[in-house]
């Protein structure tokens, strides 16, 4: 046996060659956690991975390598030339919760055979060789640097406070690094950027802390008759982000806030979301993301927050060995973070999520493994506020890789997402292990599981699993047990958070998830003897989501207003106070959006200390609120140092919906009820309907068809919007058959909900545009609606003024 052992710390290399019976060890160490590489001739005798810090005698168990098969995955690079890539034969897996700056001794053993390594983690503190205030350098509305530092000589940039670097909308950036080496940029406070606030082009070893990033991106105008999406000169506006990784790695973003970008995603109620990211990741390995705010706004929404470029190749998004923890996502009408590509080691833990259409994604993972744990993921909903899966898994790329999904809690429209159902595919792998929880918290109200995760090869235990729908949660709890899985799951039993509508998912002493979880080597130990708790949240600890290691805690992490429209609303409060430590004392500020401007907080700013205990004031700007609605805001109490607490803001303010709103264009409203052919279907009442009654298209009655005759005054594109409800779980019920003039009928896709929400007819994939037009000739039509689903129908509109309802 030859014991090789490699570090490394700088750019991510190509692995080895294996040589007889050789064995190879590569060791990826970041802040917090290190990638394993474990090259070897025996892949069918199993691994056991053990660490220690160096010079104890102490050795700790970590969770088991992967064996990975040599496989054929996708095509990459993107270039003009395709090339396959090959997934080599290899043991590869994680060693998580490290100290920073610490040496560590490695042994794995296979068999009789024992192979060691040593590794170092990375350290906050790295050495400046010069620094640079660019308030002293011409700037020329974009700051191009090509220069590189060393490992021992840090290249600083740093700014006076209150000095903003404004960029314009003729460059790409403010900043730009071409190829550029060991740089940090620290306190900077950047405005616009024709795309972006930074662009990494080919850099390695780049550190970007406490930044505020804002005002970057194109704005465009947006073709709703085409998809829905902004464009410019023909061309789609996506990924202008706050700060741009491209084909770049080492790279830390840490501490920084990036908001109010210049344009906006549309929703998927036109297509496929398009618009601003906070961060667009290419990497080439070995990105950090940890402490920062990135908050979007119903304004200002992002596509994904943070969205993975190439994301559907081997090396596509944040490809290999990164870690994403202690950051607040929120508001994107998308995914809060794509993982999608390679996803080679890559690790999220301590997050919060909240906002977006879905959680975190991993569709696909090509490579693996993904360690996804301890994240708090909550409140799921788009603009539209339509709301799906916490972890979304599935992808046109049929993915082979495995995620680890561990101690997290979810409290959102959907759980666990469904999966590539390529039956040719499946046939070959699909018992190979795609997902693996433990410990997990799924409180949903519309899809626990997807019915696609069943097809394939999963090992779920230990999870507890609620909803309100127990319908919904008994074929759930059959469909796991009858597949073998969930052995020790909980059912039908409430988590019993603390408050949830103050922002706060830590367990009640009266908890089913308290103390009856499973032990997860490396990942969650045994607290005080007694198993761990299932969720993010251990009894005990004052742990807040998204983790930040500063001993400020609120009594509140969620605000919510309810009043009627034009009335006067009171003001709410909440605690801040220092605990924990002897001594403490930082300046903090509110931050919030420029948009969020119809709330304020007082005080705005003031210390903290060690015997602080400030009471805080959040009160409503009504002048602001111009139409009845559901408002989303955020602020942070941030402190100096770029450490935050972000505080959810929610205001429903209630008034008499107009449905039927008029138009100075053609606007034809038609009440279901009112079909033009006798039919079977039910008409019931409904306080919320248009009048007072809507139809019930029952699947029972699939022959039949509601109609409906109308005219229109001129030749022109039309959008057929209805407006409907659904029974749950929402996504078996929010489609249609339709039939234009006695054309062959096709099927409809609708945005529905449980409450009465406009829909356009013109999606004909669950993926599809539901906003498209009709090109319509002037004159008499027909327009038939045959049940696919069970559904409920309100009122037609057939309009050429598509404002009335978006």
């Amino acid at each position: 046996m030859k014991k090789l052992t490699l570090f490394f710390i700088g750019f991510i290399c190509a692995a080895g060659i294996l040589y007889g019976n050789e064995n190879k060890i590569t060791t990826v160490p970041l802040f917090r956690s290190c990638g394993i590489y474990f090259e070897t001739a025996d892949m069918s005798t199993p691994c056991v991975t053990e660490f220690q810090e160096k010079g104890s005698d102490k050795w700790e168990k970590a969770l088991e390598l992967m064996a990975i098969p040599t496989k054929e995955v996708g095509q990459f690079p993107l270039t003009k030339k395709e090339t396959i890539y090959t997934d080599k034969a290899m043991f590869r897996g994680c060693i998580v919760n490290l100290k920073e700056n610490t040496e560590y001794e490695l042994r794995i053993t296979q068999g009789e055979n024992t192979s060691a390594s040593t590794f170092k983690t990375w350290s906050t503190e790295v050495p400046a060789g010069k620094t640079i205030n660019v308030k002293d350098l011409k700037f020329d509305d974009e700051l191009i640097i090509i220069e590189k530092g060393s490992r021992d000589a840090w290249i600083k940039y740093t700014s006076d406070k209150g000095f903003v670097l404004k960029g314009n909308d003729k460059k790409n950036a403010v900043i730009t690094v071409k190829g550029g080496e060991y740089i940090i940029f620290e306190n900077l406070n950047l405005e616009g950027g024709a795309r972006h606030g930074i662009s990494l082009e080919g850099a390695n070893n780049i550190r970007i802390l406490n930044c505020d990033i804002s005002g970057y991106g194109r704005i465009g105008k947006q073709d709703i008759k085409k998809d829905g999406k902004y464009y410019i000169e023909n061309k789609i506006i996506n990924n202008d982000a706050g700060v741009n990784i491209d084909k770049s790695g080492n790279i830390v973003i840490e501490r920084c806030y990036i908001h109010d970008p210049r344009g906006h995603a549309n929703s998927w109620k036109y297509s496929h979301p398009a618009g601003p990211n906070a961060v667009a990741v290419l990497s080439t390995g070995g990105t950090v993301l940890r402490y920062n705010d990135f908050i979007g706004s119903d304004a200002h929404r992002w596509n994904d927050t943070v969205e993975g470029i190439g994301n559907g190749l081997p090396k596509g998004g944040f490809y290999r060995d990164a870690e994403i923890y202690g950051n607040m996502f929120i508001y994107a009408n998308d995914d809060g973070i794509e993982l999608d590509g390679g996803q080679m080691n890559i690790r999220v833990f301590l997050n919060k999520f909240e906002g977006s259409l879905c959680g975190i994604s991993t569709a696909p993972c090509l490579l693996g493994p993904s360690y996804l744990f301890r994240n708090l993921i909550v409140n799921l909903a788009d603009e539209d506020g339509y709301g799906a899966a916490a972890f979304k898994n599935g992808h046109n790329s049929f993915d082979r890789g495995r995620c680890y999904v561990f101690n997290n809690t979810v409290y959102a429209p959907g759980g666990y997402g469904h999966y590539n159902n390529n039956k040719d595919e499946i046939a070959k792998y699909g018992k190979e292990l795609r997902g693996i929880t433990r410990n997990n918290i799924f409180y949903s109200s519309k899809e626990l599981f997807s019915p696609s995760v069943f097809n394939r090869g999963n090992d779920f235990d230990y999870d507890l699993i609620f909803s309100k729908n127990s319908k919904l949660l008994k074929s759930t709890e059959e469909n796991l047990k009858e597949k073998g899985w969930e052995e020790h799951g909980i059912f039908e039993k409430d988590p019993e958070f603390s408050s949830i509508e103050g922002g706060i998912f830590t367990l009640t002493e009266k908890s089913p998830a308290r103390e009856n979880g499973v032990s997860v080597d490396n990942f969650i130990e045994k607290q005080n003897n007694e198993n761990p708790d299932r969720g993010a949240f251990q009894t005990g600890n004052s742990q807040v989501l998204p983790y930040r290691p500063i001993p400020v805690y609120l009594d509140k992490y969620q605000i919510n207003f309810k009043f009627d429209f034009g009335k006067d609303v009171m003001s709410q409060t909440f605690n801040a106070s220092v605990t924990g430590v002897e001594k403490f004392s930082e300046a903090f500020e509110i931050k919030k959006n420029n948009v969020f401007d119809w709330f304020t907080i007082e005080p705005s700013r003031g210390i903290l200390n060690e015997k602080s205990n400030i009471r805080f004031k959040v009160s409503i700007n009504k002048d602001k609120i111009k139409k009845p609605g559901f408002y989303r805001g955020l602020f942070l109490l941030k402190l100096e140092n770029g450490y935050s607490r972000p505080v959810t803001v929610y205001a429903q303010t209630d008034g008499t919906e107009e449905i039927k709103k008029k138009s100075e264009q053609f606007a034809l409203y038609i009440e279901a009820e009112k079909s033009s052919i006798p039919h079977p279907f039910n008409i019931l009442d409904d306080s919320k309907a248009s009048e007072g009654k809507c139809a019930y298209l029952d699947i029972a009655e699939k022959a039949m068809p509601l109609s409906y005759d109308f005219e229109v005054p001129q030749d022109a594109d039309y959008q057929i919007f209805v407006r409907v409800k659904s029974e749950e779980p929402v996504g078996q019920h929010d489609s249609i058959f339709l039939s234009l003039d006695d054309t062959p009928k096709r099927e409809a896709y609708l945005r529905s909900d449980i409450d009465w929400k406009w829909s356009g007819c013109g999606a004909t994939t669950s993926l599809g545009t539901t906003a498209k037009p009709f090109s319509l000739k002037k004159g008499k039509h027909n327009i038939k609606f045959f049940p696919r689903e069970t559904l409920f129908i309100d009122i037609l509109l057939i309009t050429n003024d598509y404002k009335v309802v978006y």
